[in-house]
């Protein structure tokens, strides 16, 4: 009997270790996968020609992967609470919701013409989409992720940002910023901007002031949001995108045609440094702590990484002509959306499936560039279900391999007369001994199939 419990032994030790190992095998790819959500800083850089959004780990300066979206991405905003980001897809009139956790587009939202800029509230709950093709700004409520709201502004509306309960947008056509109560969704003032072509758009934390890039006329105009006063500040040749610190000490402006950024003390609206950056600057946006200021450039398929302390400037590569503007960088938090579960869509975007933006590695960017139709989305849909179901097939057949891999090392180690020793054991064993193994073998199994099926990685 003592050889046998001793024999019996060896088998549990042997159950044991494969356990461990089958729970290791389906265990590490969520680790990785969930690696994302760690509270870091994060960069969600829109690259318009490839039809992808390319996830910056900032911290180590990598693309740790790339969303598919819809055509012609342009602006980008993450949520305060770092749960989502809304992406703005300019050629077929859609917004990309993406759940940071697992970088997978949760639902896509429709929404009217060409939109362009996007801003989220304060508090997160509600989305600013300007519609650069017609005349309006679409609401998005982030809890069912739906437009609520449409509201009309001025003519050829292109970016907007949010102060407190009010919200910037800049209409280029008509040379005016509208303010819009995002309490009521409704404009209550139109402000005239004395230069041509507002684009950027970027408010004072407190709200008393809007900056606005004029394109033509290369300045930035700051306006008195009490008094409508404008004061003008030249830049660089043809200023694009606009960002303010957030302690609203400092703005950075990107000149598109200088590929500079200019800094400027709000204090004294002086320029106080001038940076080179990559190729056609276009969007930046500061981290939440001011430490740095990121910078798209369309033309050097990279984003330049601004020291705000020293001025310094380096370079990451991302996708094809990124021109991502908005607030896209932020803290990502490992809590889950609220609305809907990871990789479901809700039911009023049935258009969307967990296979519509599957992230994907950043190399093998497309060169062709989008037209603004919807088939190009398809084919990107097809594609991406063909590569998740080659990956799901080769996980497949890694798993079998290492399981039988596994079941070899126990035959090499006659498992056989093991096996026949236990049972010998078992016959001769107490009824009570008996029933304690059999749970013991039962609570085994069941961890085995819970891990198998999904059950218990969350």
């Amino acid at each position: 009997m003592e050889k046998i419990g001793k024999s019996y032994s060896k088998s549990l030790v042997s159950t044991a270790f494969v356990l461990i190992l089958i729970i290791s095998l389906f265990t590490m790819p969520v680790v990785i996968a969930q690696s994302t959500s760690s509270g870091a800083l994060y960069a969600y850089i829109t690259n318009q020609r490839d039809n992808t959004v390319s996830v910056v780990d900032t911290g180590s300066s990598t693309i740790i992967g790339a969303v598919n979206v819809g055509a012609s991405p342009l602006g980008a905003a993450i949520s305060p609470d770092g749960s989502k980001v809304y992406v703005a897809n300019s050629g077929e009139n859609t917004v990309s919701v993406i759940d940071t956790t697992t970088n997978m587009v949760l639902s896509i939202v429709n929404v009217e013409s060409s939109p362009y800029g996007v801003a989220v509230t304060p508090d997160g709950s509600k989305v600013y989409v300007t519609n650069y093709g017609g005349t309006t700004v679409s609401v998005i409520d982030t809890n069912t992720d739906a437009v609520i709201n449409t509201v009309n502004v001025g003519n050829r509306p292109f970016a907007v940002a949010v102060a407190g309960t009010r919200a910037y947008v800049t209409n280029d056509l008509d040379k005016t910023v509208s303010i819009i109560d995002t309490t009521a969704d409704t404009v209550i003032d139109t402000m005239p901007v004395k230069y041509q072509y507002p684009g950027g758009v970027a408010a004072s934390p407190d709200g008393s002031k809007v900056y606005v890039t004029n394109g033509l006329d290369n300045v930035v105009s700051i306006i008195d949001t009490a008094t409508n006063n404008i004061t003008p500040v030249p830049v660089g040749n043809k200023p694009w995108g606009i960002a303010v610190s957030a302690d609203g000490s400092n703005l950075y402006v990107t000149n598109h045609d200088d590929n500079t950024v200019n800094k400027i003390d709000t204090n004294t609206n002086a320029v106080t440094a001038t940076m080179k950056v990559g190729v056609h600057p276009c969007g930046v946006a500061v981290s939440p702590d001011g430490a740095y200021a990121y910078v798209t450039n369309s033309d050097s398929d990279s984003i330049s990484v601004i020291d705000t302390a020293t001025n310094g400037v380096s370079s990451i590569k991302v996708g094809k002509y990124p021109r991502a503007f908005g607030q896209f960088t932020g803290y990502i938090s490992a809590s889950k959306p609220k609305n809907a579960p990871v990789g479901t869509t809700p039911e009023n975007t049935p258009e969307t499936s967990p296979e519509t933006a599957m992230l994907t590695p950043s190399s093998g960017y497309s060169d062709s560039e989008n037209s603004n139709n919807n088939p190009g989305q398809k084919s990107t849909i097809i594609t991406n279900i063909i590569n998740n179901n080659n990956t799901t097939i080769n996980n497949d057949i890694t798993n079998v391999t290492n399981v039988n891999n596994i079941n070899n090392n126990i035959n090499n180690s006659d498992s056989s007369k093991i096996n026949n020793k236990v049972e010998q054991s078992i016959i001769t064993m107490k009824p009570e001994e008996k029933s304690l193994i059999e749970g013991i073998a039962s609570g085994i199994r069941d961890i085995i199939v819970g891990v198998v099926s999904g059950k218990l990685i969350k």
